[in-house]
């Protein structure tokens, strides 16, 4: 009879159990980071991000969630992002290319560890690094010129380390060394077999020979912020509650606070900017062809320049502002032309669209114009004018179909004057 009572009462007890088991709460709204998602096919969505793993983006969207597949973004923006005024005591440089500004470090042979700066640092505890993975400890922000520099003498493979100075006619140079320890205050060397400290105040920055040459993982998104954080990203996942969890293509793992990065950039593998394509013809034809000689040192001065400007600097644009004025904004990867020129590339297989952005270069006087196409074989997609002081024009173009994108800068209202065109971002999307 006990049995058959216990039976009798067992739906109850159970109703009873489901009705008092409580489900993880979802996440307030407001716990929310907000979030601006770009789709490869140009869709902007914004909301709040709830999670980002191996399978994309899960969002709130108009009232409702949605999940976006890694395949599918270009690019994921954090309004939010948090600013810090204090400069960084200086910058660690992986082998995978990756940058982070660090507030501490300490290095030798046997180990690496450092404080991430402020906004990107989870607590007080350093974070460990790989000794074999530092290619670089940078002391100081650079100019245009000296960035330039020490991207040369980072390409460098040399057997020692070596500390990098500032001359006096402000070019970097490279002393060859052999590093002891690293801190932000000095870089400890062996010079004849006897220690010897050099201080912060003498120093660029401290490359190291040690660093591995062994295969580093596929790229899968970059991470960027402010203080010129740049992390080239084998995985990154990231929750409302514990912030970014990500690794590096060489293998160093960092936990980031959710509002440290600005932007995810998952274009690797999607996108294939112009600057790394090999054109299939160059024409450039100046407009005053006095004879055959000044026309070609013309043509050679007037070539186009990739990833920088005609100054040698960075490339430039005015984009829209929230005041419908522009703001002068900076672009790693794109082109410089003058008109007229031509460029004829053939469209990655699988690559359906072209995007950029195009506008004349913000130090352009004031009555310089220029006029802009592109092609697809023989088919005319676009035109647009351009004028000097007017924000850039934003280009989405579909080229499926078509064997080869034709280019054109040519002359504006005011023949040549001051036609320094610049397509920035300039690349072909899947």
């Amino acid at each position: 009879m006990k049995n058959v009572r216990l039976l009798a009462w067992l739906p109850i007890l159970l109703c009873l159990a489901w009705t008092t088991t409580e489900s993880p709460a979802a996440p307030e709204s407001d716990e929310l980071a907000p979030v601006r998602a770009t789709l490869l096919d140009g869709t902007t969505l914004s909301g709040r991000t709830i999670r980002i793993d191996a399978e994309g983006l899960r969002m709130t969207w108009d009232g409702d969630v949605r999940q976006i597949g890694g395949a599918e973004l270009e690019q994921i923006e954090f309004p939010d992002a948090v600013s810090a005024s204090d400069q960084p005591a200086g910058w660690l440089e992986l082998r995978d290319g990756s940058l982070a500004p660090v507030s501490d470090w300490a290095w030798d042979a046997t180990g690496c560890s450092v404080v991430l700066a402020s906004p990107l640092q989870v607590g007080s505890e350093p974070q460990g690094v790989e000794p074999g993975s530092v290619r670089a400890f940078r002391y100081r922000e650079l100019n245009d010129q000296q960035s330039q520099q020490w991207r040369d003498l980072a390409d460098r493979r040399d057997a020692l380390d070596s500390i990098i100075i500032e001359r006096g006619s402000g070019d970097l140079d490279r002393v060859e060394i052999v590093a002891v320890s690293a801190s932000p205050e000095s870089v400890r060397v062996l010079l004849d077999g006897e220690p010897i400290d050099v201080p912060r105040r003498k120093l660029v920055g401290l490359f190291l020979s040690g660093s591995t040459e062994s295969e580093v993982a596929e790229e899968t998104a970059v991470a960027t912020g402010q203080h010129h954080l740049r992390l080239s990203l084998s995985s990154v996942r990231y929750g409302a509650k514990s912030g970014f969890s990500v690794v590096t293509r060489c293998g160093e793992a960092f936990a980031l606070k959710s509002g440290g990065v600005a932007r995810l950039d998952f274009r690797a593998g999607n996108v294939a900017y112009l600057s790394d394509l090999t054109p299939l013809r160059v024409d450039v034809k100046t407009y005053f062809a006095i004879d055959s000689e000044a026309s070609e040192l013309a043509a050679r001065l007037a070539e186009p320049r990739w990833d920088r400007a005609y100054d040698g600097g960075p490339l430039r644009l005015l984009v829209d502002a929230s005041d419908g004025f522009g703001k002068e904004q900076t672009f790693a990867k794109g082109v410089a032309a003058r008109s007229r020129t031509t460029l004829v590339f053939a469209r990655p297989e699988g690559f359906n669209h072209f995007a950029g952005l195009v506008g004349l270069d913000p130090s352009a006087p004031a009555i310089a114009s220029a006029l802009v196409s592109v092609s697809g074989d023989d088919e005319v997609l676009i035109e647009q004018a351009l004028r000097s002081g007017e924000p850039a024009v934003p280009l989405r173009i579909d080229t499926q179909g078509f064997r080869q994108i034709t280019i054109v800068i040519d002359f504006g209202e005011n023949l040549d004057i001051g036609d320094r065109v610049v397509l920035a971002d300039a690349r072909f999307v899947r």
